[in-house]
């Protein structure tokens, strides 16, 4: 769902948020954010190294997050049935996440963390891929061989074992186009239009990514950059000579017939 706002502050004038209505949190005010041993703190450096020193610019601020250890590597649930408690925002990926376990049971001991594919609600289930089922629906985790040509995917693999790798953020997914049973092997078409060739026996997960609203959100002002962790990013020409190689003019020099370079003197353009 897309929420425009009264414009009674500048900030709010063009600002748009995104309330997914899936979400759907625990009621109870110890698990909200999920179970304490999924998450931990995160390290912010700033963009300096170990002597402090910037080694990434424009980087630096914004509140305190926990990371949330989501299951990208396909390690949990795999031979069970599985039951989603809850749906909830997360503060550092595009797409939200779905707090699962193998029994409907708040007392488990076995929850994980899994990206929460469009469609899904509170309450469903879904298969790991050494459950044997005919018809795969959304959410389902199988081997790509399994699923039929046409259906979309998402979190895929393209090792055996190696974890998901393609189509992860808000909204995007891979379509199978074809397998190769005797090559062991699945053609796939991913968002960008590429087409790769993947081991057939690698596990992808039934279905879209969920929150594909996403890409209707504006910030609206400056500062939820800053939120981000995101610093203004300044212009060669606005620095000093001794900053950058395109600083220390008076005003923009506008070619002038110097190429123009990085931070580092190398050429950045028409290479």
């Amino acid at each position: 769902m897309i929420k425009k706002y009264k414009p009674i502050t500048p900030g709010l004038r063009h600002r748009i948020a995104i309330k997914d209505p899936a979400i759907q949190p625990l009621k109870d005010k110890h698990l909200v954010k999920g179970p304490k041993y999924l998450r931990k703190g995160e390290n912010k450096t700033g963009g300096r190294n170990h002597s402090g020193k910037i080694t990434m610019r424009f980087r630096g601020g914004g509140p305190k997050k926990l990371i949330r250890k989501i299951d990208r590597k396909y390690r949990y649930g795999l031979y069970t049935k599985n039951y989603i408690h809850a749906i909830i925002y997360c503060p550092n990926f595009s797409a939200n996440i779905a707090l699962c376990s193998p029994d409907s049971s708040f007392f488990s001991t076995s929850f994980f963390f899994r990206v929460a594919t469009k469609g899904i609600k509170v309450g469903q289930t879904f298969i790991g891929p050494y459950i044997k089922e005919k018809i795969p629906k959304d959410g389902d985790v199988r081997f790509i061989k399994e699923i039929p040509e046409g259906r979309a995917i998402h979190n895929v693999e393209i090792k055996p074992g190696q974890g998901a790798v393609y189509s992860r953020s808000a909204g995007s997914f891979a379509t199978i186009l074809s397998h190769s049973s005797h090559l062991h092997q699945s053609l796939l078409i991913l968002p960008s239009k590429q087409t790769i060739v993947v081991n057939n026996n690698c596990i992808a997960t039934v279905g879209k990514v969920g929150n594909d609203a996403h890409i209707f959100e504006k910030y609206g002002k400056a500062g939820v950059s800053r939120w981000h962790g995101k610093r203004p990013r300044v212009r060669g020409e606005a620095m000093n000579a001794i900053d950058h190689p395109h600083g220390g003019q008076s005003h923009s020099s506008g070619g002038k017939g110097k190429p123009f370079k990085n931070l580092w003197g190398k050429l950045a353009k028409f290479q």
